[in-house]
C-alpha cells in the first residue's frame, strides 16, 4: 500500500535531514509514484519552508551549497592550489616507513602523491594520473581492475570494489566535493561507491578537503562524518560544521603556511 501524501513528505523532510540532498526520481522510485507527484510533494514542502527546490529535486535550508557538475581535472587542480598544496604536503608527513596507503582520486590527494614520491610508501589508488605520477617515479603502486570513467580518469565498478576488499590500508586519504553537517558528499555514484569501499578497508581514514569545499552538497552523499578520523584542510570550517565535526569525532588540522 502507498504512502499517503502527507507519509510521503514527512519521509521527505527526514531524508533532508539525514542526506541533506533529495532527488526527485530516487524519492518516486523509493515511493513507487510518478515524479509529477514528487515534484508536487517537494512544491508543498517549499511552501511551506521546509526546503528550498534545486534541478532535479530538493535540499535542505540548512543545508550548504548544492553543486550538481564536476569541474575537470585541469581546473580543480587550478582551484586554490597553495591551499592544496600545503594539505598535501602537510599529510605527508603523518606517515610512517612502508605505510600501505590508499589514494583516492582528486586534486588534493594528488598533491600529496608529489609529496610522498621517495618516501617509502607503498600505494594503491584507483586514479589512473596518480598511478602513472607514481609508476614513472619508482613507487610500488597497485591499481584495481574495473572500468576506466571521468576526466581525471579513474577506475569504478563491482570489479573495482571486489579488488579493494581483498585489501587492508593503514590509512586512505579521501578527497570529496563537499562537505557539510551530514557528511561527505561527491559529484559521481560510481566515485562515491569507491571512497565508501577504500573507507570500509582503512584502519584510518583522513580526508584532505581544501576549505573550497565546505558546506557544499551534492549528489552522492560518500559517508557520515563520522566515518572520519580526521580532516586535514588549509583555513578553519565554519562554525557549524566546525561544530558537525567536533560532535562527530573528527580531528581538524589546519596545513598553515607556516607548516609548509
Amino acid at each position: 500500500m502507498r504512502p499517503s501524501a502527507a507519509a510521503r513528505r514527512d519521509r521527505i523532510a527526514l531524508e533532508l535531514s539525514q542526506q541533506g540532498y533529495v532527488s526527485g526520481c530516487a524519492l518516486a522510485e523509493m515511493f513507487g509514484v510518478s515524479e509529477m507527484t514528487i515534484r508536487r510533494d517537494l512544491d508543498a514542502l517549499a511552501e511551506q519552508g521546509k526546503l528550498r527546490r534545486s534541478h532535479g529535486g530538493a535540499v535542505g535550508l540548512g543545508a550548504g551549497r548544492l553543486d550538481m557538475v564536476e569541474p575537470d581535472m585541469a581546473e580543480r587542480i587550478r582551484r586554490n592550489s597553495a591551499g592544496k598544496a600545503r594539505i598535501g604536503a602537510y599529510a605527508a608527513t603523518t606517515l610512517t616507513r612502508g605505510a600501505f596507503v590508499a589514494l583516492d582520486i582528486g586534486s588534493t590527494t594528488l598533491c600529496l602523491a608529489h609529496a610522498l614520491i621517495g618516501q617509502n610508501v607503498r600505494f594503491l589508488t584507483c586514479s589512473l594520473k596518480i598511478a602513472a605520477l607514481l609508476g614513472a617515479a619508482g613507487e610500488t603502486v597497485v591499481t584495481p581492475g574495473g572500468a576506466v570513467q571521468g576526466s581525471e580518469p579513474s577506475l569504478v565498478g563491482a570489479m573495482t570494489r571486489r579488488h579493494i576488499e581483498t585489501f587492508h590500508f593503514d590509512v586512505v586519504f579521501i578527497g570529496a566535493s563537499g562537505v557539510a553537517a551530514t557528511g561527505l558528499f561527491d559529484y559521481s555514484l560510481d566515485d562515491a561507491e569507491i571512497k565508501r569501499a577504500l573507507i570500509e578497508r582503512a584502519a584510518r581514514v583522513v580526508a584532505l578537503l581544501d576549505s573550497s569545499k565546505f558546506e557544499r552538497l551534492s549528489v552522492a552523499k560518500v559517508c557520515p562524518l563520522a566515518a572520519l578520523d580526521a580532516l586535514i584542510t588549509d583555513a578553519p570550517p565554519p562554525q557549524p560544521l566546525a561544530d558537525a565535526l567536533a560532535d562527530a569525532g573528527v580531528h581538524v588540522t589546519l596545513a598553515t603556511e607556516e607548516m609548509a
